[in-house]
């Protein structure tokens, strides 16, 4: 796969400059340059990525661009850029089930940016996702503890009995 994205970035890069200014042809090419140097982790992937939001402000690829940078550097667990890059997207033009992972990863960011009560508002529509149920519901019933409020965190944290993956962290609290 990194060789596919190395031989599509090399692709991008050479073609750029050849293709008409203000073109939705240059666009696309800019989107998916800036794209593959992030895959590739490429030292110029963040002005790539900063270049493409400042020449293409009102692009319709605008917002999966910021969904995909802050996927990205939510895998690579950096929730603080992660987080940067997930404020700029607008969930009304996500489908459900995006809208879900975007939801999960937004309050995974600001949980681990210390921006408690701004997490919850993330999870706590998901404590009713089938995807996200299980994950959702440790997560406001933590955060519900670091607040203070052990009534909510043990109604969350019941939620859980039974459940192996958080067993061991339940019984703390």
């Amino acid at each position: 796969t990194e060789k596919k994205y190395a031989a599509a970035h090399a692709a991008f890069k050479n073609n750029i400059e050849k293709l008409e200014p203000n073109s939705t042809d240059k666009e696309n090419c800019a989107y998916y340059l800036a794209l593959s140097a992030l895959k590739l982790n490429k030292k110029e992937a963040p002005t790539l990525l900063d270049d493409f939001e400042k020449k293409h402000p009102t692009s319709p690829l605008k917002n999966s661009l910021f969904l995909a940078v802050g996927n990205h550097y939510h895998k690579q667990r950096k929730a603080t850029t992660s987080l940067k890059w997930l404020q700029k997207v607008n969930p009304q033009y996500l489908t459900k089930k995006q809208k879900e992972a975007y939801h999960f990863k937004m309050g995974y960011a600001l949980l681990s940016n210390k921006k408690f009560t701004e997490a919850k508002t993330y999870f706590l529509p998901l404590t009713r996702s089938k995807i996200y149920e299980t994950e959702a519901n440790y997560y406001y019933g933590y955060l519900s503890y670091i607040q203070k409020d052990d009534d909510t965190a043990q109604k969350y944290f019941q939620k859980l009995t039974g459940n192996k993956r958080y067993q061991k962290e339940i019984l703390y609290f």
